[in-house]
């Protein structure tokens, strides 16, 4: 039996989810990862102990586990391939019951795992408003990847000290990190139709997705494509822009010819049919 006075510990009734573990105290470190194991109160995992023990080595009097999703899993490849919009929302009011603490240490430590799932990314961007709501800082312990992920708790070396870590420019970066590959489009909402629901959305430009590429939402990749100003079915070019949209979960991508550019306020002109519901930010 969990001792009620030292440990915060929030999950599912199927334990199928879990959303917070961790210690009580005055000063904690928080700890981000990509999704929960199986360790609960008493029974840690390696992580877990890690944690642990880094949070104490580095002068904290306890600790809180969060996670970019609350799935329980040993092996992140079993996580959620469609994103559980229930668990998800319920995770975040969770983690900005932590957070809204303020003046909180947060420590970056989810690794290359966050490439895992599409929605990942989606929950860190949500995170990171957060985190700037209530004035909290970021930071990570050891080596970097290549790509710039931080480093997960498994084989941190005892000596690693915190260092700043921009996560809104690290998030930046991940979606730049797809700009410039070749996709093919299929079509499905060609240039002079509306939308099939929403009789009054006319798409002044091909829309479609990107087959076998799955997006935070769990359905194919949508993609606008312009430069093409003819009704097409399917159209092969690059990828010249993420649009992040801050009040969905999911985002779009901007397909053009390889020989044509756009800047900025131009996409944005042209998506504006259907983007002008949202709130987004152009990633180019």
């Amino acid at each position: 039996m969990k001792d009620c006075e030292k440990w915060i510990y929030e999950h599912s009734e199927d334990n199928v989810y879990r959303y917070i573990l961790g210690t009580k105290g005055n000063n904690p470190l928080i700890c981000f990862g990509v999704n929960p194991s199986t360790a609960c109160p008493e029974e840690l995992d390696n992580t877990m102990r890690i944690v642990y023990a880094t949070a104490e080595r580095l002068g904290y009097d306890s600790y809180i586990m969060l996670n970019l999703y609350p799935q329980r899993a040993t092996n992140p490849d079993e996580m959620d391939k469609v994103l559980n919009k229930d668990a998800f929302s319920k995770n975040l009011e969770y983690i900005e019951s932590v957070l809204c603490r303020s003046n909180l240490k947060l420590w970056a430590a989810w690794g290359t795992l966050i490439k895992k799932r599409p929605y990942l990314i989606k929950t860190l961007e949500r995170v990171e408003k957060m985190a700037v709501k209530y004035s909290c800082e970021w930071s990570t312990l050891g080596k970097k990847s290549k790509d710039g992920h931080p480093h997960h708790p498994l084989y941190l070396a005892k000596t690693a000290e915190p260092e700043t870590f921009d996560v809104k420019q690290y998030i930046e970066e991940f979606l730049k990190s797809i700009i410039g590959n070749i996709v093919t489009v299929t079509v499905d909402r060609p240039m002079g139709t509306y939308h099939p629901e929403h009789k009054s959305l006319y798409y002044p430009v091909n829309y479609g997705f990107v087959k076998g590429i799955v997006a935070a939402d769990g359905e194919e990749q949508d993609a606008y494509i312009l430069g093409v100003y003819t009704p097409v079915r399917e159209f092969t070019g690059r990828i010249a822009a993420v649009i992040r949209r801050e009040n969905d979960i999911e985002d779009k991508w901007v397909v053009i010819p390889e020989n044509v550019c756009f800047t900025k306020e131009e996409i944005r002109w042209q998506v504006h049919f259907q983007e002008h519901f949202f709130q987004t930010e152009i990633i180019m």
